[in-house]
């Protein structure tokens, strides 16, 4: 799945390689998995599975293994909870992060 959306979003001009801040491929077996499978970064793209482990887990668990800590984050997400979590997690952080989360709403047609 996670290959499929970066083949996707590449297909649509969109490469977050190209500006990633670790160019390793990560699994983070030491978050839940769900159906067997694990949270996931890949090209740029942090990949959470399922509801078993929340957004901000996910991203503080990426900042420690791969060293890297951000000036500002933006992230967009259709759920409120998940923009909750991971402003939660920007938060702990040992020095001040900008965070901006957009609510995106056109996937609720869907």
């Amino acid at each position: 799945m996670e290959e499929w959306r970066v083949q996707s979003l590449r297909n649509l001009g969109i490469d977050f390689s190209k500006t990633a801040p670790c160019l390793t491929t990560l699994m983070f077996d030491d978050l839940a998995s769900y159906r067997g499978y694990y949270s996931t970064y890949l090209n740029g793209i942090l990949f959470v599975n399922g509801t078993t482990v929340s957004k901000g887990d996910a991203f503080l668990s990426f900042l420690r293994r791969s060293g890297f800590v951000p000036n500002k984050v933006i992230f967009i997400d259709d759920k409120e909870d998940n923009l909750k979590s991971l402003e939660a997690a920007v938060q702990l952080l040992d020095r001040p992060v900008d965070y901006l989360g957009v609510h995106y709403l056109g996937a609720q047609k869907y």
